[in-house]
């Protein structure tokens, strides 16, 4: 299923999956099975679905990178119609960018049931700098293979052309990611239940609101469908809204401006030991005064900046986006 200005030869496929709203009918169909599961009260249920996610996404990565390599190491003219820059694109792709930082709310989570929780800080070192190599080195390649004709999902522009796998290949990936997504679902959402039943007073092991804490799972499950058949007119800008008003905060201006906020309500004075009986008294005495620290300011206002400029650029190119109904195609 592809949109119906890439190829003008209709497939064979009638009924139900022919229909061109046939994402939505999906989404729909999908709630009944994701609100249950969102009922799991225990992280650690969701370790083997988190696995098997993490393993899809890592194959099917692999698999694609061999594929692109593959693509354009035995393409005619691979260095034809490069864009080596384009200002408009990369305010857009700031949000999207960011996004990688979706799972940024459950690292204390994590971290909570970690065995050793003094190893967060270098896992999280390693995790986003492997995930930021994949980034940069994913996207030069598929960009490298397709240029202008770059889909917002990369994985629709595997099947521009000849791929070694044939469309085998391409239905592969495209499940794979598509499974990955149900399995993590949970799991993402869990920060923000957690959250939302604390702000309502709802403790953790209270039985007796078993089900208020299910209904408003549900509720929450049933908004980002809604959110999801909204977005679908335009992925890539929905994402990179996504990324720009909840992901840039969440990662960038939220820790620099907590960090901001002790430093300046709990100053530090020079002192004669390092005790921590020394230091008590330090922070008591009057005429402490506050520690302003430069770097964290810098870094909100960056936050800021970033969150309004992609968050407006993202408005701009969806307003503009011409949108269609996929329709049902014969790919060749």
């Amino acid at each position: 299923m592809v949109g119906a200005a890439d190829n003008p030869a209709t497939c064979n496929l009638t009924g139900f999956l022919a229909d061109e709203k046939l994402v939505y009918y999906i989404i729909l169909i999908l709630i009944p099975f994701l609100i249950p599961v969102t009922w799991l009260r225990q992280i650690k249920y969701f370790a083997v679905s988190n696995t098997i996610a993490s393993t899809l996404v890592v194959v099917s990565l692999a698999y694609m990178l061999v594929l692109l390599g593959h693509r354009y190491a035995t393409a005619k003219s691979p260095g034809e119609g490069l864009l080596l820059y384009n200002l408009h694109g990369t305010l857009v792709y700031l949000g999207t960018a960011m996004y990688a930082f979706e799972g940024v709310a459950v690292l204390l989570p994590v971290e909570d049931k970690m065995e050793t929780p003094q190893l967060m800080p270098q896992v999280v070192c390693w995790t986003l700098g492997f995930a930021l190599f994949l980034q940069i080195s994913f996207a030069f390649i598929a960009y490298l293979n397709y240029r202008g004709r770059t889909q917002s999902i990369v994985t629709i522009s595997l099947a521009d052309g000849q791929i070694a796998g044939g469309i085998a290949s391409v239905v592969f990936v495209q499940l794979a990611w598509v499974v990955e997504v149900l399995l993590t679902f949970p799991l993402q959402l869990f920060p923000a239940v957690r959250i939302l039943e604390h702000s309502c007073s709802i403790t953790e092991r209270n039985s007796g609101l078993k089900w208020t804490k299910n209904l408003m799972r549900a509720g929450i499950v049933l908004l980002c469908m809604l959110v999801s058949l909204f977005g679908y007119t335009s992925v890539d800008n929905m994402v990179s809204m996504i990324g720009a008003l909840g992901c840039i905060p969440l990662a960038i201006t939220y820790p620099a401006l907590f960090h901001y906020k002790v430093k300046h309500d709990f100053p530090v004075c020079e002192q004669d030991g390092d005790s921590e009986e020394s230091t008590s008294t330090c922070l008591l005495q009057d005429g402490c005064k506050p520690q302003v620290e430069k770097s964290d300011l810098a870094i909100v206002i960056m936050g800021i900046l970033s969150t309004v400029t992609a968050t407006v650029m993202a408005v701009i190119s969806w307003s503009s986006t011409d949108f269609h109904f996929q329709s049902c195609v014969l790919r060749h």
